[in-house]
């Protein structure tokens, strides 16, 4: 996985490394199935704090809980509508 931080950006390091992988996900460079680095490897090889792969990490599980949720639910509710 490759990311690059840019330290002179205004945007957070954990928001520029989150939205690399989400980056990564969507051009299908990322795919299910694949491994991610160790949260201690990942803050090796981009020299931060282990707290902030571990918030990275924390906070695409959340958002792609999420995602599911809301998908799940419009799908039953297209299927509730086609039921009537």
């Amino acid at each position: 996985m490759f990311i690059r931080i840019e330290p002179s950006s205004s945007s957070p390091i954990y928001r520029q490394i989150m939205d690399q992988i989400r980056y990564q996900v969507a051009a299908g460079i990322l795919k299910a199935g694949d491994k991610v680095p160790s949260v201690r490897q990942l803050a090796g090889q981009l020299a931060v704090n282990q707290n902030t792969i571990l918030k990275v990490y924390n906070e695409l599980c959340r958002s792609i809980s999420w995602r599911s949720i809301a998908a799940t639910a419009r799908s039953w509710r297209r299927a509730i509508r086609r039921s009537r």
